[in-house]
């Protein structure tokens, strides 16, 4: 019997067990569902200070496009990790050569992952979506803290696996947050005062 709702009302609940293949049958819909082990799950709308550091994040990317750093970016897009997991996350980031062709489905782990934690995501972001991304391979993984102003970032080692690479924490307001150079391309660099500047009232209208 088919998944497909017949009207928005009608959608799963979380908890549903699904295959991938019968997550992908649910099509476009307005919540933001993810398939972990087989269960279907959904997250509340991004909060405004969640959507202005996406926007920033997106806006280094792009500039790191125009300066030549061969990527393409995938903001918001179900990637399937396995029959049984399908995750949406806040940005998801290809070498160029590994996608010669535009897919119909995310199915390829992404070189880098980028998430912005809330409190509702925090354990699901830095415990279990850390461990599958590991597990598929993706080469590196960053995790963006707005509460905390800190910035966690794991990388693909020699030995297979990832490991947390040290990042400064800005304790006092006028120390400058380092940047995050990648170790994807070395002209992608993430700087993350612009993104603590969104914390504050008014900060950072101008996202260069």
């Amino acid at each position: 019997m088919s998944v497909v709702p017949s009207l928005s009302s009608d959608l799963l609940y979380p908890g549903c067990q699904m295959t991938a293949a019968e997550y992908f049958t649910l099509g476009q819909t307005d919540a933001r569902f993810e398939l972990v082990d087989g269960a279907l799950t959904v997250s509340p709308s991004l909060m405004p200070l969640h959507q202005r550091i996406l926007h920033q994040l997106q806006f280094q990317l792009e500039l790191a496009v125009q300066a030549g750093c061969p990527i393409v970016v995938f903001p918001d897009t179900d990637v399937q990790f396995d029959r049984r997991t399908v995750y949406r996350p806040d940005i998801s980031v290809y070498l160029s050569a590994r996608l010669p062709e535009m897919p119909d489905r995310l199915t390829l782990a992404p070189d880098l992952i980028i998430e912005v934690l809330s409190a509702s995501s925090k354990g699901l972001d830095l415990i279990k979506k850390r461990e599958d991304y590991d597990r598929a391979g993706v080469r590196e993984y960053v995790a963006i803290d707005p509460a905390l102003r800190r910035a966690y970032s794991w990388r693909r080692s020699q030995a297979g696996g990832t490991e947390e690479m040290p990042t400064r924490v800005p304790m006092l307001e006028h120390l400058v947050a380092e940047p995050l150079r990648s170790s994807v391309d070395e002209r992608l660099v993430l700087r993350l005062a612009p993104i603590w500047a969104l914390g504050t009232m008014g900060g950072g209208s101008n996202p260069v």
